[in-house]
């Protein structure tokens, strides 16, 4: 009977430990991650909406939608990312395909990138 509750203790332990780390961890991620919220938005038609703009040190995530306003079916067009640092220097650009729009329709978008110390951010819609 001794053995079962030192065994018992030490699944509780180690249960206890895991639940903490995991905790802790998740925490120091999400206190790395800062809001970006130097956004422009280049084109006028398609309509761009940012939901989310969110970066680390070394990666960053982009959310939003386009609306296709343009009163034409798009067959093929490209969310242009251009990222850029403190000091408005470019650091990359990352492209979003948008296949298929038709008039009025939402499309949404979630793009991950992976450029280092990503401060402002400009989009625009591209058809080539």
């Amino acid at each position: 009977m001794a053995r079962m509750k030192t065994f018992l203790l030490y699944l509780i332990l180690f249960v206890s430990f895991f639940i903490f780390s995991s905790v802790i961890s998740n925490w120091a991620v999400k206190g790395l991650k800062e809001k970006i919220t130097d956004i422009e938005i280049l084109t006028k038609t398609p309509i761009i909406a940012v939901d989310n703009c969110e970066t680390g040190k070394y990666s960053g995530n982009i959310s939003g939608t386009v609306r296709n306003d343009t009163g034409k079916h798009i067959e093929k067009a490209f969310l242009k990312i251009d990222l850029y640092n403190q000091s408005n220097r470019y650091i990359g650009t990352k492209y979003e395909e948008l296949r298929y729009f038709n008039v009025n329709e939402l499309l949404k978008f979630n793009a991950k990138f992976r450029f280092e110390d990503v401060k402002a951010i400009k989009l625009s819609v591209v058809y080539e």
